[in-house]
């Protein structure tokens, strides 16, 4: 034991570990900017410095990421929500449903 981090998920462990313990890091060779993960340095690189663009087919949305541009249509378009078993609210994401029970 490193340190005292702690996940359920197996591949969120292993990240950690590289990043803060094996100090493997992803180097853009545009601007220097350092990411843990290879996808992050990919996303990156596509959003600052190739500059592209994911258009949402329904609205005028616009978005650095495909997943941010799914997201939008999800919620935005489809009308997904997440929704918690304790109470009536609703987030749009795991993440925020996440948050609202941990509150």
């Amino acid at each position: 034991d490193q340190c005292e981090y702690e996940s359920t998920k197996k591949y969120l462990l292993t990240i950690h570990s590289k990043a803060m313990h094996q100090n493997i890091k992803y180097i853009c060779n545009t601007c220097g900017h350092q990411s843990s993960r290879k996808r992050d340095l990919t996303r990156h690189h596509q959003a600052v410095h190739e500059k592209k663009i994911f258009q949402c087919k329904a609205c005028d949305f616009q978005a650095n990421w495909k997943t941010a541009l799914n997201q939008h249509h999800q919620t935005i378009h489809e009308g997904k929500r997440y929704h918690c078993s304790e109470c009536n609210h609703q987030a749009t994401t795991k993440s925020n449903l996440t948050k609202h029970k941990m509150a």
